[in-house]
């Protein structure tokens, strides 16, 4: 009785470890260099946790959230971040005849 008491003690500390998390963040005005940085020009966001790439938020110009898949982070502590994806720019070449 005692070890089939220790076993499920055991398993709900596991199964509630691997809960969801979600993050907030605020997305970057400005690029390096100081000049600023539309949000038009953000495509989406990588969000990096401790150097794993976990995920990619699509930039809907909205709340800028990340709810990380079950499982992907056990428990434990993390250094996590986000990192701006830009839009393709197309130059245009005219062609002369």
């Amino acid at each position: 009785m005692k070890l089939l008491l220790i076993l499920l003690v055991l398993f709900s500390t596991v199964a509630l470890g691997f809960q969801n998390k979600t993050f907030d963040f605020v997305p970057p005005t400005q690029n390096t260099d100081g000049s600023p940085l539309a949000d038009t020009e953000i495509a989406s966001y990588n969000i990096f946790c401790n150097d794993t790439l976990l995920g990619n938020v699509v930039n809907t110009g909205g709340t800028n959230t990340w709810t990380s898949p079950d499982g992907s982070l056990p428990p434990g502590i993390y250094q996590c971040h986000a990192t701006t994806v830009a839009m393709m720019r197309r130059n245009l070449i005219r062609a002369t005849a």
